[in-house]
């Protein structure tokens, strides 16, 4: 028998939490401060794993790691 795989997380997905809460608690934000909440989230939902982080962001790993830098390091 075929079993299906488990649905693979987007980044809309992942993103819908974080915008939801950022928005909720603490008001309109800009949206790079947005951006670097959800790429710290999901860098410690996967353990600091920049492979993962990307793959779930649905960018690449050059791309994570200059906003990375940009943001002052990982988290």
């Amino acid at each position: 028998p075929v079993v299906p795989a488990a649905p693979v997380a987007t980044a809309a997905s992942a993103a819908a939490p974080v915008v939801a809460d950022a928005l909720a608690s603490h008001g309109a934000k800009r949206l790079d401060q947005l951006e670097i909440e959800l790429i710290e989230r999901v860098m410690r939902e996967v353990g600091g794993n920049l492979s993962a982080a990307a793959r779930t962001l649905g960018v690449s790993r050059n791309r994570l790691y200059r906003k990375l830098g940009r943001a002052g390091g990982a988290s």
